[in-house]
């Protein structure tokens, strides 16, 4: 077992060289804002407009779907998953510190990762709800993003991200579920229609554009 255990380790670690290898100042700015708050900005504007215009009941009920998705994801990943497991992370490893950038390590643990747990948790549950395809296309992508950025600021390891990602995908079955067995009035899908569909998944594409715009202006 341990045997197998080691094989994985260097894969992973092999796997992490290669997709956190190729740095520069442009790719530096655009991975930090995509692991930080910025990246959320307007789909969460989006998902309040959303929540607001469908009226109270239904409105309320997306949002505590959302925030529910979220912290079970979080908690489950960083409560429960990585001080079971106590999986350093490559940022607290000697032979990779090379490889962090400006020097930030990060929590001590990183299997599985939060960040990826959550932002599939959310992009999961917006398709469930939505079952559209331009949300589908620019939440994963989004999701997708937010993780590789974690990779590339040597945080994390990819099995971190992959293992962290299913958790979010499983909790935003779980919750997706549990919304449906609400009476009609309270069920978060009523919430989609093609317009807020489409204003979703714009909202997402729209920031991530900006993220990458803006990335020209900023310096890490």
């Amino acid at each position: 077992m341990s045997g197998i255990i080691e094989c994985l380790q260097q894969a992973d670690e092999s796997v992490f060289l290669a997709l956190n290898g190729a740095h520069c100042a442009y790719a530096d700015s655009v991975m930090w804002l995509f692991s930080g708050r910025w990246a959320y900005m307007l789909p969460v504007l989006a998902l309040l407009y959303v929540a607001y215009r469908s009226g109270w009941k239904r409105g309320l009920m997306i949002v505590l779907a959302v925030a529910l998705t979220v912290v079970l994801s979080d908690q489950i990943a960083s409560s429960l998953i990585k001080p079971l497991v106590c999986r350093l992370r490559p940022s607290h490893a000697e032979h990779l510190c090379a490889y962090i950038l400006n020097g930030r390590r990060g929590g001590m643990y990183g299997f599985v990762s939060s960040h990826a747990a959550n932002s599939f948790g959310v992009a999961v549950l917006f398709i469930l709800l939505s079952r559209h395809r331009l949300v589908a296309i620019s939440m994963l992508l989004w999701a997708a993003l937010v993780s590789y950025s974690r990779i590339y600021l040597g945080v994390h390891y990819p099995g971190d991200i992959i293992c962290g990602a299913l958790v979010g995908v499983a909790m935003a079955f779980l919750v997706n579920k549990l919304a449906e067995r609400l009476p009609e009035p309270y069920r978060p899908a009523s919430c989609f229609n093609e317009c807020s569909s489409r204003l979703l998944a714009a909202s997402v594409a729209i920031n991530m554009v900006g993220i990458f715009a803006a990335s020209v202006f900023y310096s890490v």
